[in-house]
């Protein structure tokens, strides 16, 4: 898939299948948190 962004919002194509959706939310849950914060100028531990 691909990933980008516009403004403060994170864009995130995820594959046609349920089971692609699945496998890409859980690699992507761990990261989303610090992405937003990067995008919102919120302090990140680097």
């Amino acid at each position: 898939g691909i990933a980008g962004t516009r403004g403060s919002a994170l864009i995130v194509n995820l594959p046609g299948s349920q089971a692609g959706v699945r496998d890409g939310l859980t690699v992507l849950s761990p990261l989303v948190e610090h992405a937003v914060k990067l995008l919102t100028n919120q302090p990140t531990d680097h």
